[in-house]
């Protein structure tokens, strides 16, 4: 039915009433992407106000539009189904009849080559909605004035989206809205017929939206929109909404720069936050942070945060369209946090930039030549305007005078950091591997320079197609002299060691190791810091926040999250009201009038789920109101790796002054056993680490084997995979202290 016609007169009886009118069976063409087809009916004569009808094989009506003027042409559009026989009825207004022979003809809508439009009915509806993967323009038609179309999008990469209609039909008034898993959340309206909108967001990557499209003034001779991706900006930084998933600032690097654009997300997180280490300066003078460059009418403020998280300093909110301040003396080499927000949380497209301001203090000791430098960096495969983040990338180097060596694997935004001991004049070599693919460039090659701080790499596919496989170490170097002595290290670094298999233990091991050695990246990596209150808290009443994902596991593949899933708490056996969680698995409980003493169970439950643990219980206890709790069900018969002993258990322990502490150990219970593991001592940062052997499918507890430290337990559930939990303990501040 590319293109159809036929000729009748208004004089015939009807076959299904008494009604004049002509009747013309046909049966919907079958093409790869819907039939949008235009009927229309020319030549009639100028007595005759035409009315038009489509019906479906019973002869029942599924769409009718107003009659059209006298001696005008008539047409009818609508998406019909592949392969269904529908009828076209023509009559006369008022039964007028005439013996001029009037014509019909049936095109499709396009280029004429039976694709049809991008849109598949029915997709009124979320759950109806047509996926989109926002590389080619989405094509669409509103059929009737209640018609409206969902496009569902997920977001493949951290950053700013614009989307516009456009090549809109001129009878057609249209309206753009963003959908969320909550609602509605943002809307743009035409202000004319034929008229396009834009609509702009932001998203970071797992996130998935809706895009509703529909008619606010429509006409029945077509009403069609171009629906494309117009513009992308990457914004690698987010999501950095939170504290715990703040973007990591090297001062050394200079500037950083961000966008004010959460929109999209919800209110309390409507934020920027960037994490530090305080730089060494002259007398231990104090630093100017500066946000410059923001919009015109934006006015922006600034948060100082302890490396808990405890506020310390707020700078007055800048003018709008100025510069904004903050200064404070900072002890160096201590973590800090900002927050970055907007007055009234207004939003720009424009970028602003972060800055540091301060003069550079001279270290006692003498300048080594060896030291610890960050190598970082993004891993992605370009998709027309996106590029798209690459996970479990292995990421390895070869440094001068050492074997190969893995030095980690990117993450879900596709980005990997390390931190490694290295000297002056090396030679430092990183390259990235992924079964069945190519990388540009195939290696990057530096030498390390004075002052040297960091290095950051950016990897791109070319040609080939991406293979989930587990990537092949490649073959250790030869001819290489034997590595050094691994360097002492602290948290969060990497000691360059040859590429070798260790043997599993038998039995459970508990050891403090001042080195991390290179293990296979675990797949759940969780950081239990449940946030100290930053000032006394009578001791009736808290507020509390759990937070946590809630999992699918599966053999061959990684995690998912788990949507709409119900996650509930009891408090001393009293349930409270559920919280669902989101796409991607994260809740999020703010609960108030919580005391210290009381019971708390915290359980999941989804239809097609069976969740473990059955449930966390604890007790609420001063100084302590923050947890995070994830949850499991096993879609498959998972074989568990045999890396039992690979399960990395580490942290820091602080006073009430948030000084560390030394010479501390920690027990380590698995489930109910009365078999307790040790961990430590602490050394003098405070810091503990062991490489702990834990049975798959356990409740996990540590605490410190010392009074007044809280949490005074720590509990996460261990599904399967080797786990690089960090954990931190504290002492309370409490009531009476000066």
């Amino acid at each position: 039915m590319g293109y159809q016609s036929g000729e009748g007169y208004f004089w015939e009886i009807a076959e299904f009433n008494d009604q004049r009118a002509d009747y013309y069976r046909f049966t919907a063409p079958v093409t790869t992407e819907g039939s949008a087809v235009t009927f229309q009916v020319s030549n009639p004569s100028p007595d005759i106000s035409i009315c038009m009808s489509l019906r479906d094989q019973r002869g029942s009506t599924v769409f009718t539009p107003p009659c059209f003027e006298k001696g005008a042409d008539a047409s009818l559009v609508y998406l019909l189904v592949p392969g269904q026989e529908y009828y076209i009825k023509l009559y006369g207004r008022d039964l007028t009849t005439s013996l001029q022979p009037y014509r019909l003809s049936a095109t499709y809508i396009g280029d004429g080559n039976g694709t049809g439009l991008s849109e598949v009915e029915p997709n009124d509806d979320k759950q109806n909605a047509n996926p989109w993967d926002m590389q080619e323009p989405f094509t669409g038609a509103l059929l009737k004035s209640s018609d409206k179309d969902y496009i569902q999008i997920d977001i493949p990469t951290p950053g700013i989206y614009t989307f516009s209609i456009t090549d809109v039909s001129p009878n057609l008034k249209v309206g753009l809205s963003l959908v969320g898993r909550t609602g509605l959340l943002h809307s743009v309206q035409a202000l004319t017929k034929g008229q396009g909108v834009s609509l702009t967001m932001d998203g970071s990557a797992g996130e998935q939206y809706w895009l509703k499209v529909h008619a606010l003034q429509w006409a029945s001779d077509g009403s069609f929109y171009r629906l494309a991706l117009t513009d992308f900006i990457p914004d690698l930084g987010e999501p950095n909404d939170k504290k715990a998933e703040a973007t990591y600032w090297e001062i050394d690097e200079g500037p950083i720069q961000g966008y004010f654009w959460e929109k999209t997300h919800w209110s309390m997180y409507q934020a920027d936050y960037f994490k530090f280490v305080a730089p060494l300066t002259e007398g231990g003078n104090p630093v100017t942070f500066q946000v410059a460059n923001p919009g015109s009418d934006i006015s922006v403020c600034m948060n100082l945060l302890d490396r808990t998280g405890g506020h310390l300093l707020s700078g007055e909110c800048s003018p709008e369209g100025e510069d904004a301040f903050l200064t404070s003396a900072l002890t160096a080499g201590m973590e800090y946090y900002l927050k970055l927000f907007t007055a009234d949380n207004k939003a720009s497209l424009q970028p602003y930039t972060l800055s540091i301001a301060y003069t550079p203090g001279e270290a006692d000791e003498l300048d080594e030549t060896s030291r610890l430098i960050r190598l970082h960096g993004f891993v992605h495969r370009q998709w027309g305007l996106l590029p798209l983040p690459i996970t479990n990338v292995s990421i390895y180097a070869h440094i001068s005078g050492q074997p190969a060596f893995l030095l980690g694997t990117t993450n879900w935004l596709g980005t990997y950091s390390s931190k490694v001991m290295l000297a002056d004049g090396q030679q430092v070599t990183l390259w990235v591997e992924l079964p069945g693919t190519n990388f540009s460039p195939e290696e990057d090659t530096f030498i390390v320079e004075a002052g040297l701080r960091h290095h950051r790499s950016v990897f791109s596919v070319i040609g080939g197609q991406l293979i989930e496989q587990t990537p092949t170490p490649p073959p250790e170097s030869t001819n290489t002299p034997e590595p050094e002595p691994p360097f002492e290290m602290p948290t969060d670094t990497v000691t360059p060691e040859p590429l070798e298999e260790q043997e599993p233990t038998d039995t459970p091991t508990a050891t403090l190791t001042s080195t991390a050695t290179i293990t296979p990246n675990p797949t759940f990596t969780a950081t239990l810091t449940p946030t100290p209150t930053d000032t006394p808290q009578p001791p009736t009443s808290q507020q509390t926040l759990i937070i946590g994902t809630v999992w699918r596991l599966f053999e061959a593949s990684g995690p998912v999250g788990v949507g709409m899933a119900e996650v509930i708490l009891s408090i001393n056996g009293v349930d409270q009201p559920t919280v669902l969680s989101r796409i991607d698995g994260l809740y999020l409980m703010d609960v108030e009038g919580i005391q210290p003493g009381d019971v708390l169970r915290l359980r999941a439950q989804a239809p097609q789920d069976d969740f473990e643990p059955l449930y966390y219980e604890w007790q609420a206890e001063e100084g302590v109101n923050r947890w995070e709790y994830d949850f499991y069900s096993y879609w498959d018969e998972i074989t568990p790796p045999s890396t039992h002993d690979q399960n990395r258990i580490w942290g820091t322990v602080w006073d009430q002054f948030g000084d560390d502490v030394s010479g501390l150990y920690l027990n380590l219970q698995m489930g109910t056993s009365n078999a307790i593991q040790r961990i430590g001592p602490t050394d003098e940062n405070g810091y503990f680490e062991a490489m702990v052997t834990l049975p798959d499918r356990v409740m996990v507890t540590v605490w410190v084997d010392a009074p007044g430290f809280v949490p005074s337990k720590l509990m996460f559930f261990h599904p399967y995979e080797p786990e690089d939990r960090e954990l931190i303990f504290w002492k309370f501040r409490g009531v009476n202290l000066q």
